[in-house]
């Protein structure tokens, strides 16, 4: 993203603006990336996934989907966040039919620094702009939990209530939560060869 930004302004301002020296941050990892199983984070980013995703299961008898939504969300950190979630016993879905999880939003405020609701919901996960009626009906949840980890007073607690009601009304489509406008939906998947249950028994 970076290179695309640069390469944006770049293009818009051609003739007045020149580069010193070619995009220096296309190949740096970022925090996640550096899984010692595999040599190179670049290479075959699915086959990873499919790994990390099957040794959640196991481990942390996650469902295969929301290991897989772990796996591709916080690469080789997944399984300390698995951790994190089994000594906080919160390795539980937040919202139907969608992976993300109640753990994600003690890691956001415990390790990711977020200091809002809105900032968990729509920054460090993506649930506000996924299901945003869904959302809004779990907002109590979401807020005691936060809340409970940040130590607000019920003042606090009211504001940053209203402000995500405010923020979510202006996402939502419609007033049905995502899962029943489709009763066929899946839960949310980054990548399309997601592990099977079978696959799930392969050794390594």
């Amino acid at each position: 993203m970076a290179q695309d930004c640069v390469d944006r302004a770049l293009a818009e301002h051609k003739g007045d603006v020149v580069a010193t020296y070619p995009c220096r941050t296309y190949k740096l990892r970022l925090i996640g990336s550096q899984d010692p199983r595999f040599p190179s984070w670049h290479a075959d980013s699915s086959l990873r996934v499919k790994k990390m995703a099957m040794e959640l299961h196991r481990e942390y008898a996650v469902d295969m989907d929301d290991a897989t939504h772990l796996a591709t969300t916080y690469g080789a950190l997944a399984p300390a966040v698995c951790e994190f979630g089994k000594k906080t016993d919160s390795l539980n879905p937040l919202l139907p039919n969608q992976s993300y999880l109640r753990t994600e939003v003690l890691v956001a405020c415990d390790q990711e620094m977020a200091e809002s609701v809105i900032d968990v919901i729509a920054n460090r996960t993506r649930m506000a702009f996924v299901d945003p009626v869904g959302t809004l009906a779990i907002l109590p949840d979401i807020v005691k939990a936060i809340g409970d980890r940040k130590g607000w007073n019920t003042a606090k607690r009211e504001a940053e209530d209203a402000e995500a009601r405010d923020f979510l009304a202006k996402m939502a489509y419609g007033n049905q939560p995502a899962h029943e406008r489709n009763s066929d939906m899946k839960r949310r998947r980054a990548y399309r060869d997601f592990p099977t249950t079978e696959e799930t028994k392969v050794e390594d």
